[in-house]
C-alpha cells in the first residue's frame, strides 16, 4: 500500500492509480471503524458495581451523578469473540 501512495504522489493523473489507492484507503478505513466501533463499556455508569448496588438500594444515586474518581474504578468492555 505504501508504494501505491507513493506512486499516486509521483503521477497524479494515472487513473489506474488513484483507483488502487482510493480502494485501498476504503479498505484501511473501513478496517478502521469496524475496530473502534465493536468495543465499548459495558455499563454506562461512572460508579462501580459494588458503588452503584449501594445507592440504588438507598435511593440515593442521583447525588451521586456528574462525579467520578478513579481510584478504585473499574470498567468492564465489550469485545466481541
Amino acid at each position: 500500500m505504501h508504494d501505491l501512495v507513493l506512486a499516486s504522489l509521483e503521477e497524479p493523473n494515472n487513473k489506474e492509480n488513484q483507483k488502487e489507492v482510493s480502494c485501498a484507503g476504503l479498505k484501511l478505513l473501513r478496517g478502521a471503524l469496524k475496530a473502534l466501533t465493536q468495543k465499548y463499556p459495558v455499563d454506562y455508569r461512572s460508579l462501580n458495581s459494588a458503588e452503584w448496588k449501594e445507592m440504588t438500594a438507598n435511593k440515593n444515586h442521583v447525588s451521586k451523578w456528574a462525579t467520578f474518581s478513579k481510584k478504585g474504578f473499574e470498567m468492564g468492555w465489550h469485545i466481541p469473540v
